[in-house]
């Protein structure tokens, strides 16, 4: 699985066959001596810094997401979105060990703020444990943490972790952020596609997940219509139809 890990080998099929190791934007170094990284996802979009991270709460099968929008204001380094993410994990912690704690005072390093446990199913989506929050119903640019909704829907709407992606010169040519890693004609599996999308966080890719998806979503439905071809009887067997419809689909 892809818990834990900061690198994936995914392998590209077409003209251009090749592996590719993709290494995940969220440096654990910067906050891994303090809580252990499951999973994460940057945003980065000028100056802003975003990021939200699944840790692992110890002794315990819980999981702490936070989510630190705008580290620093309109001024974030790489590491102010680290250390507004521990700043965040730590009053949730206190507040996770003792429900008494009131940790509103807190003041935390970026604009906007939540932690809250992971629900274990979707059920538990409306009721969230919130753990600490900072101006957390303030509209805000969320970057490319908007890549793991990306995901989500393809994971609705192709539906198999083996339906083929390809790339396609319009991915390439509509998306301002091409990094040259893909090329038209590049085919991956979805799971291998999702692994670009979110470690590297490759825009290129965000925009091929979408169109593929799209082109399912707006797929004709098909509607059967079927000849009859008739088979007299015999002496010996009974007389039959079979209905058939131009897809192959047939009943007797």
């Amino acid at each position: 699985g892809i818990w834990s890990n900061a690198s994936m080998e995914i392998t590209v099929s077409g003209d251009n066959a090749r592996t590719k190791t993709v290494v995940s934007t969220v440096i654990k170094d910067e906050l891994e001596q303090y809580y252990h990284i499951l999973g994460g996802k940057t945003g980065t979009l000028g100056n802003t810094r975003n990021l939200s991270v699944i840790l692992e709460i110890p002794n315990s099968d819980d999981k702490l997401v936070v989510v630190a929008l705008c580290a620093d204001g309109q001024n974030g380094t790489e590491e102010s979105r680290y250390q507004a993410v521990r700043q965040i994990a730590d009053a949730a912690m206190a507040k996770y060990r003792d429900p008494s704690v009131d940790n509103s005072a807190v003041d935390v390093c970026c604009a906007s703020a939540i932690a809250c446990l992971l629900p274990t199913d979707g059920a538990n989506l409306k009721n969230l444990t919130v753990l600490y929050e900072k101006d957390a119903d303030t509209r805000r640019n969320p970057a490319s943490i908007t890549k793991v909704l990306t995901a989500v829907c393809a994971l609705d709407i192709l539906e198999s972790l083996d339906t083929a992606v390809t790339y396609k010169q319009f991915d390439i040519t509509t998306c301002p952020w091409n990094s040259g890693d893909f090329y038209p004609g590049d085919t991956m599996t979805l799971e291998h596609t999702l692994f670009a999308l979110l470690l590297p966080s490759n825009d290129v890719t965000a925009f091929t997940i979408a169109r593929s998806a799209g082109e399912v979503l707006l797929k004709p439905v098909h509607s059967h219509k079927y000849s009859s071809v008739v088979t007299a009887p015999t002496c010996t067997e009974q007389g039959y139809t079979t209905y058939t419809c131009a897809c192959g689909d047939s009943y007797v």
